[in-house]
């Protein structure tokens, strides 16, 4: 009855329906005179009444449905009044337009159309917006903890869409998640770098006094957090935290370290200490091995630093001075003739560098393929990318004959492998910038050689490890293994590419040249290396000095002390790039260069360079590079110039502000 009645109501207050009946009865009263016009008027008016009252029925009928869909909507909020989880329903706008009676609890001042900000900062259209259907996240509100989840919700015909929010109070649970974190064992291991110098170097009395002043450090240290302490071996000891202590040893940034260079009795040695730090294992067991692989950490890079490990994740701490030398062989001796049994082992060697190589990757993998055929087993160089410096090297092999077939590419390495061949990497660790990471899958007997800091793509399950630090480069370390294994077929033009490798990698013997590097440089001499020939080696085309020398003018200084160069054109050499850092390090008032430039379409370079007042490494790390403390590389991918400047500025900042 109702519903007829709102028709009836609807037609006599529609204006077309008056305007039908009209032209109706003017077709009646035409009949008279012409009877087929007037059927024909009587007939279009019918028909217009008729669509005209389907269309607004229609329309009626979808009114009520989107009023009663809101309806829906309000009787669903009703059921939430017994609810004790806090509800809000916020529009887009970010404005509340509902809630209950849980949410006054939080905010008791709510009042419709408030902005929900207004209450609860944590809150934002940023954050809700960001987050999918059933979605949680933590805020903290005051003094207490939430469980925030977000519904998106949108009514049927409805035009604006919603957010339903509910808030579960955590606090209590994560009050006992942090204390049951802050209980968790911590296990630390704790080595003095050079502890063997300090007893061998100085007098028994400065010695004894040195590391009973350096002992006593660490136990106060160790002891004034609340921990334990236990001498393990010479220079080496254990101990135990809880977690909350260790967050407050973080804070601290492991002080301790700087607080060892002031202990030594006199000594003209300065201690430093490495630091590797597990926390995360499943049990005691696996926490020592994080501990013990963080330690393993900071030795390779460099030493005098802490490392780490929660779980699959490293945290650095210090690493910000120079390598220490270590001045003992007894390391050197050990390592070469453990790789010589090696080599007589095996069936075949096959070595090789990091892709693009360099006249140190180089330098070192003929030299221990030379050791290798010395020995009587056949011997390989992959060699298949490199740069400038390899390219006039390798000029002088292919005139000699007795390095004729030395060089295979990927292919040729691949059907040379059998279970007993020997596979040497040398001059880089990681994994993804081997020369063929397939042919490391395949080894079932690794050696690896390098003196670049420890990164944590770092290779695994190798025979023989020898990794240096502190080594100017990866020739300098053959060829301290050389002396202890005899020079086999070493002959003058590799003694130069090895020459060619050190004076490449200290930059004409400026960095990391220690005793031992110019010891090593001295034996190649020895070897027949021909410096002045080498030299003649590294003379670079007209082309490519100058383009080093207008990277080196578009240098713009960066924090009044840091020379930035970035390239826009065409592909540069990765060797030109690097010797233009070089050029705008000689600069005045610079202390550390960076430039950035393309080496392909999708690849932007950065060299870095530094004399020490900056740690390029660290620094060449956040761009997912590596090397040393004074020289690093790294290469970003599918960026512009200008976007990887910014990302270099940004970790420059880091780590400067960290300093």
């Amino acid at each position: 009855m109702n519903k007829k009645n709102g028709i009836f109501n609807l037609i006599l207050k529609n204006g077309l329906f008056m305007y039908c009946l009209l032209v109706a009865l003017c077709a009646i009263g035409i009949c008279f005179y012409n009877i087929f016009v007037g059927l024909l008027l009587l007939s279009v008016s019918v028909i217009t009444f008729v669509l005209t009252l389907k269309a607004e029925k229609k329309s009626l009928d979808e009114t009520v449905k989107y009023y009663s869909s809101m309806a829906d909507v309000n009787s669903k909020f009703d059921i939430t009044k017994g609810v004790t989880i806090a509800m809000i329903s916020v529009g887009t706008d970010g404005k509340i337009n509902w809630w209950n009676e849980a949410f006054c609890a939080i905010c008791p001042t709510i009042s419709m159309h408030d902005g929900i900000t207004e209450h609860i900062p944590a809150i934002t259209m940023d954050l809700l917006s960001k987050m999918g259907n059933g979605d949680e996240c933590r805020i903290d509100h005051g003094e207490k903890c939430y469980l925030l989840t977000n519904v998106p919700f949108k009514a049927d015909n409805a035009t604006d869409s919603a957010f339903v929010i509910t808030l579960k109070d955590i606090t209590e649970l994560e009050y006992y998640k942090k204390e049951a974190r802050d209980i968790r064992t911590v296990i630390m291991h704790v080595l003095i770098d050079n502890y063997d110098e300090l007893l061998t170097e100085e007098g028994d009395d400065v010695s004894y006094q040195a590391e009973k002043e350096i002992e006593t450090l660490i136990f106060d240290w160790v002891k004034g957090h609340g921990g334990s302490v236990r001498h393990i071996e010479k220079g080496r000891y254990m101990c135990l935290f809880n977690s909350e202590t260790l967050e407050k040893i973080k804070s601290d940034k492991f002080d301790v370290l700087e607080k060892a260079k002031t202990r030594g009795a006199g000594s003209t040695i300065e201690p430093t200490l490495s630091i590797g730090v597990g926390i995360g294992g499943a049990d005691l067991s696996e926490i020592d091995v994080f501990a013990k692989t963080a330690l393993d950490m900071a030795l390779g890079r460099g030493g005098d630093q802490a490392v780490v490990k929660d779980g699959g994740n490293f945290t650095y701490f210090g690493g910000k001075n120079r390598e220490t030398e270590k001045r003992t062989k007894v390391k050197v001796r050990v390592k070469a003739l453990a790789m010589l049994g090696l080599i007589e082992e095996c069936d075949n060697v096959i070595v090789m560098g990091h892709t693009n190589a360099d006249a140190d990757s180089f330098g070192a993998s003929v030299a221990l393929a030379c050791i290798a055929m010395a020995h009587g087993k056949q011997a390989k160089v992959l060699l298949e990318t490199y740069d400038s410096t390899v390219k006039a090297l390798l000029k002088s092999f292919e005139t000699n004959q007795t390095h004729g077939g030395l060089f295979v590419n990927k292919m040729q390495a691949r059907e040379l492998m059998r279970p007993k061949t020997l596979v040497i990497v040398c001059d880089t660790h990681r994994r993804s910038l081997v020369a063929a990471p397939e042919i490391l899958s395949e080894a079932q007997q690794l050696v690896l050689i390098d003196h670049h800091r420890r990164s944590e793509e770092f290779i695994s399950n190798t025979d023989l490890l020898y990794h240096e630090p502190f080594a100017s480069s990866s020739c300098e370390m053959v060829a301290e293994m050389l002396q202890y294994i005899g020079r086999g077929g070493i002959n003058a033009e590799i003694a130069e590419a090895m020459y060619a490798g050190v004076l490449v990698d200290t930059n004409n013997f400026v960095y990391k040249t220690g005793v031992r590097t110019l010891e090593a440089a001295a034996y190649l001499k020895r070897l027949g290396a021909d410096t002045l020939r080498v030299r003649k080696n590294f003379r670079e085309s007209y082309e490519d000095y100058r383009t080093r020398s207008e990277i080196a003018c578009n240098m713009e200084m960066y924090k009044d002390k840091i020379g930035i160069s970035k390239v826009y054109t065409n592909s540069v050499k990765q060797d030109v790039i690097a010797k233009a850092a070089n050029d705008i390090l000689e600069m005045e008032n610079v202390i550390a260069s960076f430039v950035i430039a393309p080496v392909s379409e999708k690849t932007i370079s950065v060299s870095c360079r530094s004399y020490g007042d900056v740690n390029v490494q660290l620094i060449a790390e956040k761009l997912g590079g590596g090397g040393h403390m004074l020289a690093g590389a790294a290469q970003i991918e599918n960026v512009d110039a200008d976007t990887a400047e910014a990302q270099l500025k940004e970790a420059i900042d880091s780590i400067i502000d960290e300093k």
